[in-house]
């Protein structure tokens, strides 16, 4: 997991339980990706048995960038690549993800600890 945002960062990692049983990389930033954390990623997914990444930024204009410097950081890799939707629904898709998020945009502007979900929720994602 990538970023400052500790809420989101202390309810998961808070959880043993779906630490242990999760066996991807979930990317839940809330600022740029910085080459410190592009060479994390990418020793991460390179000796690691990861076979997924969840991605989950911001849902503003900023949010949207953000989540392209994600997918930049693994698409190198052979990993299933999931967004986070604000409705915890899963895209799997980088061109539905921009339209999904290009659509958002002229409704409204989410902060992803507004809708932070919880261990359901999250296993849901892994598992789609």
């Amino acid at each position: 997991m990538v970023g400052r945002e500790p809420r989101i960062l202390t309810r998961i990692a808070a959880d043993q339980h779906f630490a242990k049983k999760s066996d991807c990389l979930i990317m839940c930033v809330d600022g740029h990706i910085r080459s410190s954390h592009k060479i994390l990623i990418h020793q991460l997914v390179a000796n690691s048995s990861i076979k997924q990444v969840l991605m989950w930024s911001d849902y503003d204009e900023d949010g949207l960038g953000i989540a392209r410097e994600m997918m930049e950081a693994v698409s190198a890799s052979r990993l299933m690549l999931k967004w986070i939707c604000h409705d915890h629904q899963i895209i799997t898709n980088w061109m539905d993800y921009q339209t999904y998020m290009k659509k958002l945009l002229q409704e409204s502007s989410l902060e992803q600890e507004q809708v932070l979900g919880g261990y359901k929720e999250w296993n849901r994602w892994i598992d789609h």
